[in-house]
Parts: structure tokens; sequence; C-alpha cells
């Protein structure tokens, strides 16, 4: 399972991620994102399905961050568990999460959009890392 840090920014939130595949970095982005955004007792209520394709693994990375929080934005979706296969700059996924209720979660911190500014993604010995500045 990937890690990620909070690293100090002027005005946006920065989060850096190791992962051990690049599967593991989307969903470790996706954790990291919600865990900011989102508190309370999560149940598997909901299951989302989502296809994506883009010229390279960064510019996928950004677009599955963005289609999650068009889900959490238009349905109130919250993803807990992530099914994800990745192959030529492609994305398939099957997600459970739950559905925000005020009366059981939490708004924390609300994140508007991963952005290019600054932003990395890399691969060395089998192993990924990123970094991704939120505009928040």
């Amino acid at each position: 399972m990937g890690r990620y840090w909070k690293l100090n920014h002027t005005a946006d939130l920065a989060i850096r991620v190791e992962a051990e595949s690049l599967e593991d970095l989307f969903i470790t982005y996706a954790r990291a994102m919600f865990d900011t955004m989102v508190g309370g007792r999560l149940e598997e209520r909901i299951t989302q399905t989502l296809e994506l394709e883009a010229n390279d693994e960064g510019e996928l990375l950004l677009d599955w961050l963005k289609e999650l929080l068009f889900l959490f934005e238009r349905d109130g979706f919250i993803p807990i568990k992530y099914e994800l296969n990745i192959m030529d700059n492609r994305l398939k996924a099957r997600i459970v999460g739950d559905q925000f209720d005020p009366h059981r979660h939490t708004a924390h911190l609300e994140i508007k959009v991963p952005t290019y500014h600054r932003f990395s993604i890399k691969e060395d010995s089998g192993r990924w890392e990123g970094r991704i500045i939120f505009d928040v």
C-alpha cells in the first residue's frame, strides 16, 4: 500500500505519494484526497465503474482525480475500496463507496482540482512517486 505526505504550500495543498505500482499510486492519491476532504464513518453502499483514457500516465492520474472530484460534487460519492487496472494509458476501475451524509460525515477542506503546477510522476525500479498540488 502506498504512503502519502501533505507538504507545506503557501495557499494550496501539495501531496507527495510513494507506491509499489502505478495502480497503487492512483489509489493512494484518491485516499489522500478524500482523507483531506471528508471525515466520519464510511460504509460500502454504492458501486461506481469508470473507464478513462489519456495520452500518458500523468494525464491519466489527473483525469482520474478530476473524475472522482466530479462524482463527489455531483453525487456526494466518497470512495472507500478500489479495484484498478491500468494498461496502455487506459484505466478501468470498480470503486465501492458511500454517499456524503451530513449526519454521518464531516466536510473538511474543499479540494477544487489537481493542477499541473509543479506536477510530477515517475517510475524508478518498479516504484512510483508523484507530487501534485491541489487547488483548494
